[in-house]
């Protein structure tokens, strides 16, 4: 089957079984030819309009399988241009039906829809069927853009919406396409546009182009992310307890709004208050409440978070996830030996053949057990990841960091750091990983190079800014020492970072 083939199947699969929608036709008459019977321009107008409805007709009919209406349609509204070629509406006709039903000929769709908004440029079914074909042509959904297709896709979705402003498709094809060419701030207003318009009922394509539902949730959803990218924290909170709000059990977006309430750090009291909501009405959701509960470990209300978390153990292996969580939450309440005992009983629930669920059980154990004061054990746990799966780089980063911490094997650390940082590099927590290790080893040059990406990268971390102070103070700049460490305060909420910070001032001041 050659590509235009396999276009077709699909094409066929996801609009042509649908009817072409009548519209309101303006029938235009053109000067009988001297083989025809005179006719008046009524008869001709009327004529036309005949024949346009009959193929309409036709289309309403198909079902799929052999063709013969598809054909005689074709001819209908052919005939229809014929007998009146300024009529727009024919050459409409004519190019979603080049578009749509096989054999397609998507240069055909081009030129009659091309045809048709020369004569009426406000045609929106031609406008359409253009924004759909170049979307194809763009390689959007093959994430390999053709820039002269791009271009053209964007002029006529930017029409298709100025047309009709509620086009929540066309409003979320711009997004896509500013995203995917750069575009921020006009992806963020377009994807704000889809959000507001209302649901739509043709989804199909869309859906063939990104993979992606075209629910108003889904639009509040897609918008988050973008906000989130652009850091503009409590809007992303505010669009994305929306989609939680229409779509409560969904995952991603639960993630998303647990992600933007830790970036807002706003301690935004709706969102407690809608999660609360979501978890008394549905006490079965166990995600939700494992949000919650992260959300309030996060305020401080880390005894809170246990209790809600026990709430939902069911002495079954489901409760995995649960104790993850609690032991997060002890860690956040300072309390090491009950967060290491919760991961252990995570671990137990952990099936020896799912790697994922063991090596996350063995990552949270051991940032427990390194709390706790049990390096050797925080050691242990990390080895046994990496025994399982070497260039796992969140376990590597983990390891280089721990024993950059203790001053011990600098070198190997340093080593595991790398990988880790080549794995994701643009990942903050390795960036400043490998910072601290290049300032262990005295590569003072190195590590503010490294720390100061991982501050670009993650602009709220404390521990990123104490770091780059105590890069600043090595090398006698005083100053800006001083101005990172007060950033560092100003953003921990670690009691024991909190006045190590402190005394760092304090110690400055008395110089």
């Amino acid at each position: 089957m050659n590509l235009r083939r396999r276009i077709a199947v699909v094409l066929l699969l996801i609009g042509g079984l649908a009817a072409i929608p009548a519209c309101a036709i303006t029938v235009r008459a053109q000067d009988a030819t001297p083989q025809e019977t005179p006719a008046t321009a009524a008869q001709l107008r009327a004529r036309a309009y005949a024949k346009l409805l009959a193929g309409q007709r036709l289309l309403a009919q198909f079902r799929g399988g052999t063709d013969p209406e598809v054909v005689t349609a074709r001819q209908a509204f052919q005939e229809a241009v014929r007998l009146d070629p300024t009529l727009a509406e024919a050459h409409t006709a004519l190019a979603q039906i080049a578009f749509y039903y096989p054999p397609q000929d998507f240069d055909v769709a081009a030129s009659e829809g091309a045809s048709a908004i020369k004569i009426q440029p406000d045609n929106f079914g031609a406008h359409q069927i253009l924004s759909r074909l170049y979307t194809i042509k763009s390689g959007l959904r093959e994430g390999t853009l053709n820039d002269s297709f791009v271009a053209l896709a964007i002029t006529e979705l930017k029409e298709v919406a100025r047309l009709d402003k509620n086009n929540a498709e066309g409003w979320a094809l711009l997004g896509e396409f500013y995203d995917a060419t750069k575009r921020n701030a006009e992806a963020l207003d377009a994807w704000t546009r889809w959000a507001a318009a209302p649901q739509s009922g043709d989804t199909r394509f869309f859906q063939y182009i990104t993979n992606r539902d075209l629910t108003t949730d889904a639009a509040n959803a897609r918008l988050g992310i973008a906000l989130l990218a652009a850091e503009r924290w409590a809007e992303a909170l505010v669009v994305i307890r929306r989609a939680v709000a229409a779509e409560p059990q969904n995952r991603n977006y639960l993630l998303l709004l647990n992600k933007a309430f830790e970036e807002d750090g706003s301690r935004d009291a709706a969102t407690i208050t809608d999660l609360k909501s979501i978890v008394a009405a549905d006490p079965a959701n166990t995600l939700a409440a494992q949000v919650l509960a992260q959300i309030e470990s996060r305020r401080g209300n880390w005894q809170e978070a246990v209790k809600l978390l026990r709430s939902q153990l069911k002495g079954t292996p489901v409760d995995f996830a649960s104790y993850l969580a609690i032991s997060s939450a002890y860690s956040q309440g300072g309390r090491a030996q009950e967060a290491v005992e919760a991961a252990r009983k995570a671990l137990e629930l952990a099936p020896p053949k799912e790697q994922g669920m063991v090596n996350s059980a063995l990552l949270v154990l051991a940032s427990a057990q390194e709390e706790a004061g049990d390096l050797k054990g925080a050691e242990e746990s990390l080895r046994r990841l990496l025994s399982k799966e070497p260039n796992n780089p969140t376990a590597l980063n983990n390891l280089g960091y721990f024993l950059t911490e203790r001053n011990d094997r600098l070198p190997e650390a340093l080593e595991m750091i790398q990988r880790a940082v080549k794995a994701e590099p643009t990942n903050a927590s390795f960036l400043d990983s490998l910072g601290w290790v290049y300032f262990k080893l005295g590569q003072l040059k190195e590590a503010e190079e490294n720390l100061a990406k991982a501050a670009q990268n993650n602009a709220n971390s404390a521990t990123i800014q104490e770091h780059l102070g105590e890069v600043y103070n090595a090398r006698k700049e005083v100053n800006r020492a001083r101005a990172a460490w007060e950033k560092a305060l100003s953003l921990s909420s670690e009691p024991a970072q909190t006045a190590r910070l402190k005394a760092r001032l304090n110690s400055k001041e008395n110089d």
